[in-house]
């Protein structure tokens, strides 16, 4: 099992039909961690979280796998065109309170940590992979350009 976020531009979750919902697979890890889960058991759960709500959508469900062209086109984003998206033909979904959220304020920009004190992902990556053929520095730099030029801007 693995818990893999996904996210893109308000909407990117396609509504397929009454019971189906198909969410695009972008450029990440290149690891495909969830794809192989879903191969060998399809049962997932999905919490949404929608920036500013404290309410998250629960749901849970049977996945498969689809490179339907049709439904990959319209989840273009900046002329990037998914491969493969994730359909999730829904068994449950509810409204779940936020009071998580507000206890932890999730939302809340004076809650916010100073990101300076945490190291960046690529000290990570340098730290737990063993790379002796890059220097931390490198790593980092190499997690930074990925960020910034790899995540579709949302606005």
């Amino acid at each position: 099992m693995d818990v893999s976020p996904k996210g893109d531009p308000p909407g990117f979750v396609r509504v397929v039909d009454n019971q189906t919902i198909a969410i695009p697979e972008r450029e990440g890890n290149r690891r495909a961690d969830t794809f192989t889960n879903v191969l060998q058991n399809p049962s997932v759960g999905l919490i949404c979280f929608v920036p500013g709500m404290d309410e998250t959508m629960r749901i849970s469900g049977k996945a498969s796998l689809t490179t339907d062209p049709e439904l990959l086109a319209s989840m273009e984003v900046k002329g990037h065109v998914p491969k493969l998206a994730l359909l999730i033909h829904v068994e449950e979904a509810f409204i779940h309170c936020g009071k998580a959220p507000k206890r932890g304020r999730l939302w809340d920009p004076e809650a916010q940590i100073d990101r300076s004190i945490y190291p960046r992902m690529g000290e990570v990556m340098f730290d737990h992979g063993k790379y002796e053929s890059l220097s931390r520095e490198q790593m980092t730099d190499i997690a930074q350009d990925d960020y910034d030029n790899n995540v579709y801007p949302t606005e």
